[in-house]
Parts: structure tokens; sequence; C-alpha cells
């Protein structure tokens, strides 16, 4: 059930327990829907007429050219919308965030911006954003509101839209800003093509025969192209059209006879991204698994989890989907907890070779970790090994504490991947995925994870100088630190 006070108090920077009561727009929903305020909370249907009314009033649909009626209208939703942005910077904090890298209240000035005081209205064509001062003139907005951003890009009429609060949350997550604020941090999304690109010969040996040509291909004509472009180490950008058909000529030429069209070869090499995603620990290591996760179908050459139990549902089965899926689970953890530790020291290696003031360490930071968890070197005993003039310097670089986070958060990343993947693969995906179904999806990983590998190495981390590096998450870095010497 939804509260109706959603649509007249929105959550602010000085306000995000309760919300601030806004009359204007409890006035105008009382006046709207005086039967949802008797019941004080809607149900789903109920509340998505709501937003539906309100949103063709916003837009102008039914408003009739009263811009008064339009703004109004948009005021309840831009309070209604500021739930699920902050419910997204919760979420977003708690998965790059751990062990205290930052607060979710760091987040919100970059998407919380609307303080309700604006009467904001959009253009006809729904493109630009526009304010009514008290005459009742229009005039152009000189800064955008997220909230009226994301009301205005929101396709309500659309039967196969997303819900509004739905929307909301994806748009949040996908902010610019809170992007920018992420990555200054070291966490970043490469995209399918930088993964791409970068793909080295130890991951690639990973790969089917076919799946290795094609990547191959990618690299003959998309390094070169990136290589001639005047700048570089900008935004790896979808292939073009005159790309995708020298692709096709090459592998035409190759005499391997790979039956894709162009829209066929996007496809095929988005799949082998999300297969490289999964690999990136052997750009460094170099071991493969015993055994992939994913197999492609013989008939339609997509790829997918390999087959299991009939999924006919019967108790007997339904446990036995169960306990291969924790199975599953468990054997996830182990391959995506060694990815999760090289993503994050790549990103601190890569994050100290921009910091002007330790950018000269960067390339000693595998041999201090070697030393403080190979080695068992207090950061005091480092200082000299590694060149510095104080453990503060050691601590700075080395950072023990904001890597485990990290590790952290990447594991959990990779898993909350893997059991979406999974929970419709075993017949176990019941719930639509909203973002409160997702949201216990994570807390329960979370708990998985953390009683598996990360309670134990918090611990371990507050020992101080008497410590012993005895817990996985220790044991599995020591095995990739080894494999780096």
């Amino acid at each position: 059930m939804i509260p109706a006070f959603r649509y007249w108090k929105l959550l602010r920077l000085d306000a995000l327990n309760d919300g601030r009561s806004l009359p204007v727009a409890e006035s105008f929903f009382q006046g709207e829907f005086p039967a949802a305020i008797a019941r004080h909370r809607l149900s789903a249907s109920q509340n998505t007429a709501i937003y539906e009314g309100l949103m063709a009033l916003f837009r102008g649909d039914r408003a009739r050219g009263d811009r008064w009626l339009e703004a109004k209208a948009g005021l309840c939703l831009r309070c209604y919308v500021s739930y699920p942005i902050v419910r997204a910077c919760r979420q977003l904090a708690g998965l790059f965030g751990g062990g205290g890298a930052f607060d979710y209240r760091e987040l919100l000035p970059f998407v919380l911006d609307d303080d309700g005081e604006a009467m904001a209205i959009v253009d006809r064509d729904g493109k630009q954003q526009q304010r009514l001062d008290r005459d009742g003139q229009i005039y152009a907005a000189r800064y955008s509101l997220f909230t009226v951003d994301i009301l205005r890009t929101f396709d309500f009429q659309s039967t196969s839209r997303l819900s509004l609060d739905n929307w909301a949350y994806l748009q949040t997550k996908q902010n610019k800003a809170l992007k920018g604020f992420l990555a200054d941090r070291g966490f970043q999304y490469l995209s399918d093509w930088a993964l791409l690109n970068k793909a080295r010969e130890a991951q690639l040996a990973l790969l089917p025969g076919d799946d290795r040509l094609l990547v191959g291909v990618f690299h003959a004509v998309y390094r070169r192209d990136r290589r001639l472009q005047p700048k570089s180490g900008g935004r790896c950008s979808d292939p073009s059209e005159e790309q995708l058909q020298e692709m096709s000529d090459l592998l035409r030429e190759s005499g391997r006879a790979i039956a894709l069209a162009d829209r066929g070869i996007v496809r095929r090499l988005k799949q082998i991204a999300k297969q490289l995603r999964q690999y990136e620990i052997w750009s460094c290591r170099g071991a493969p698994l015993a055994e992939p996760l994913e197999a492609i179908d013989p008939e339609t050459g997509d790829y997918g989890m390999r087959e299991f139990a009939d999924p006919n549902s019967t108790p007997d089965l339904q446990r036995d989907r169960e306990q291969e899926f924790l199975a599953r689970l468990h054997d996830r953890l182990a391959v995506v907890l060694d990815g999760a530790i090289a993503s994050a020291i790549g990103d601190r290696i890569a994050a100290l070779q921009k910091s002007r003031n330790y950018r000269i360490f960067a390339d000693k930071a595998i041999l201090g970790w070697q030393l403080l968890y190979c080695e068992g070197l207090s950061q005091r005993e480092i200082v000299g090994r590694l060149g510095m003039t104080n453990q503060s310097q050691v601590s700075r670089v080395l950072n023990p504490k904001e890597l485990l986070s990290r590790v952290r958060f990447r594991t959990l990343e990779g898993l909350l991947e893997a059991i979406l993947e999974f929970r419709e693969q075993f017949g176990l995906g019941g719930d639509r995925l909203t973002p409160e179904v997702l949201e216990k999806i994570q807390a329960g990983l979370e708990e998985f994870i953390d009683r598996q590998v990360f309670e134990e190495a918090f611990t371990e981390m507050k020992a101080g100088n008497n410590r012993s590096f005895e817990s996985l998450y220790a044991k599995r870095l020591q095995f990739f630190l080894q494999e780096c010497r």
C-alpha cells in the first residue's frame, strides 16, 4: 500500500524523515482525489490511476491550456518521485559506500535539488522546463529540476513502460552527476565496448573459437580507429555502421562461417562482453574456471546457464532447484570474489595514477600489499621498503580498509547480477522485479556475503598490528598478490 501523503509531502535536504508538507499540493490533491485522502493508503492499481491522471494534467492533455493546473499536478508528482530518488541514493550508498566510504546523504545534493517553491511546467514539445511567475506568466527555467526531468521523460502512455517509481529509481541511478561522484572515488562501470577494446589474450583464450575470431575482428577495426582518433581516453562509443560492415567483411574473408548480420554482430559482441565482466581477473591470473558457468545453445547461438533439473513444479524438484541454486551461488561467490579483488586493486592503482600527491607510488602499491598481506609487515615497517617518509603515506596509498570495502562492493555487484540470472533459470523468480523486491534481494545477499566472507575480514582488519591474515578474503588476496610477483 502506498501512503497518499507522498503526493504532497516533498523529501528535501532539510526534511528527509517526514518530508515537507506543501499546502498547494495537498489542497490540489484533495480537490482532485478526495477518496484517496479519505483512504490514506492506496493500492497499486489506485496509485497507478492517480499518477497517470496527474501526468495527463501535467503534460497538458487534460488541463485544457490551464498552466496553473499543469503546475499543480506537476508539484504533486514532484513530491511523489522524491521518495524513489532517496531510495535509489540509499541503495547506491549501500553498494558503493560500504565500510563508511561515504553516506547516502552525500549523494542527495546531486539529485534532490527541488525545494517545492517553483511552479514548474514543460513546453508543449516536452523538451524544456518552464516556470510560472505569480501572475501566471511563463518564463524559461534558469536551471533544470531533476524531479521535473524525471516527469518530462516519463512515457506514461506507453503500454510497456516502467512504473513511475521504477522510472524515477532508474533515472536516479543513471544520473550523470551521481556517476561523476562515484567515478571520482574509483567506482566506474566500463561499457561493453570498453571491455571488449581492452580484452587481452589471456581472457580471449577462455572464449569459444568463433567468439575469439569475432573479438579479433573487432580489435582489428575498432582498436585501429580508436588509435587514429585525435583525443585519447574518451568514451568508447558504439561501433558505426561502417565499422560493423568492415567487421562483417573480415569475417567472410576469414573462411570461417559465422552467419551474423551487422545487428547480429552487435548482439554477439555484447554477449561476449558479459562474459568478460566475469573474467576480468584472468587478465592478471590467466587461470580459467574448471567449468564454464554459461554455455552456448547450439541451435540459437545464445549464451545461457547450463541445463539443470526439469523445471516442472513439484515439491521435490523445487527443493532440488533451490539446493542447486545455493550450490551455484557458493560456486559463483568464489569466482566473483577473485574478480572483485582484481577489480578493486585495479581501481585503486588507477586512482593513485591520477593523484597529484601519490602518483609516484602507484607502481609500488602491489609490492606494498604483498609486504602487508603476504609477509605480515606492519605499515611502519613498510615505509622504508617503499621509499616513503612516514607511515601516513603507507596508509593513504595502500588504504586496506578502503580496499576491503571496494572488494565487498564488487562482490555484491557481481553476485547480484548472478542471482538475478539464477532466479529465472531455476524457476525462483515469482516476484516482479520492483525496487522493493531488489532491495530485499540485495539485503539478503549482503547478509550472505558478510557471513561467508566479510565479517571475518572486517574483524581481522580491526585487530591492529597484531592481526593475522587468515580470513577467506585475506587468503584470496594473498593468492592474487603472489600471482602478480
